[in-house]
């Protein structure tokens, strides 16, 4: 009898095992889901993807406010570079807001292209900006909205729920990197007496001093 009892113990034993060990993944989890090592067993949807509203609304009004500001950089800057540059900001952001609307579009979604905060900001700044602060001013506002800009097409490009405003996406930050290009190759005059295309002042020299009469008195 007892013998029969330890054949049936060694055959168990096999099972036990393999239900203690269960698969890899499962063995290395905590009761929360944890592994080892702060790492995380991947699960679907757990990177969360960019608002489609919320990127077009934020892309519409950074594209209104490059064919603003080159608008006025048009009629105010003085470099060539940069007025020609303004030209193409207005031709290119407004094909890039066509496209987008398109794109919003077929998503069943309705663009809002209102301006922000920081846009109004800079636009003001521009409109008030003197001739000899303007073209230093618009170049600073080109590259941090390029550069915002192109952060926010990536992440979408990356991470977008919605086929259309993807692809949209993709193209466009081609664009927007081409345009951040341009400005880096365009010079202008730092913000200081040197805009005005004169050296800075130097103090005048004092006038020489009379000559000392020596001739004895009378």
């Amino acid at each position: 009898m007892a013998y029969s009892r330890m054949i049936g113990l060694a055959a168990l034993a096999p099972l036990a095992l393999l239900a203690a060990c269960g698969s890899p993944d499962k063995a290395r989890q905590d009761d929360s889901g944890a592994m080892p090592d702060g790492e995380v067993t991947p699960t679907e949807g757990s990177i969360a993807a960019v608002d489609p509203q919320t990127f077009a609304n934020r892309i519409a009004a950074s594209d209104q406010f490059e064919i603003e500001s080159a608008k006025i950089a048009q009629s105010k800057a003085k470099s060539k570079a940069l007025r020609d540059f303004a030209a193409k900001m207005v031709t290119d952001h407004t094909a890039s807001s066509a496209k987008l609307k398109a794109a919003a579009t077929t998503q069943g979604l309705t663009v809002d292209a209102s301006p922000d905060a920081q846009h109004r900001t800079d636009l003001a700044a521009l409109r008030a900006a003197t001739a000899d602060d303007f073209d230093s001013l618009y170049k600073e506002q080109q590259m941090r909205a390029h550069e915002a800009a192109l952060a926010e097409l990536n992440a979408y490009a990356d991470s977008g729920t919605q086929d259309a405003l993807r692809d949209f996406a993709q193209a466009t930050a081609t664009v927007v990197d081409g345009h951040l290009s341009m400005l880096r190759g365009i010079d202008v005059p730092a913000r200081n007496a040197a805009a005005t295309g004169t050296a800075p002042s130097t103090p005048a020299a004092p006038p020489p001093a009379a000559p000392v009469d020596k001739t004895p008195a009378q």
